[in-house]
């Protein structure tokens, strides 16, 4: 899609091109004119290129290259969880040190999270 409209931009830029170079005014400006329709059918031609690029390759060509490794991931997810449960495991040590929870009460939740593991 991006290789026909490419293509329609460069066939009327030239033909635009000749139709204004053809007025009797162009002479007043026409370093200016002659300056953008140059860079409006390179652009076009540029466009063109790269959609015919990405439609004949096997990889294309991207704008963004985005790499996930899945290693990192589970790596990350790990370390929430090691966390959790180290956070889990403080909260249950402090409810031990108030005397809120028995030391049998303590050890059978302890064991619980670390059996989460």
């Amino acid at each position: 899609m991006g290789a026909v409209a490419g293509l329609c931009f460069t066939i009327f830029g030239i033909v635009f091109f000749i139709t204004v170079s053809q007025e009797s005014g162009f002479d007043d400006g026409g370093t200016v004119i002659t300056l953008f329709f140059i860079i409006f059918i390179l652009f076009a031609l540029g466009i063109t290129t790269f959609s015919l690029v990405n439609f004949f390759s096997n990889k294309g060509l991207s704008v963004m290259d985005v790499d996930i490794n899945h290693e990192e991931i589970t790596d990350k997810t790990t370390t929430t969880q090691n966390s959790d449960i180290e956070s889990r495991l403080a909260q249950l040590e402090d409810l031990k040190n108030k005397k809120l929870i028995t030391d049998t009460e303590y050890q059978s939740k302890r064991a619980d999270i670390l059996n989460e593991l």
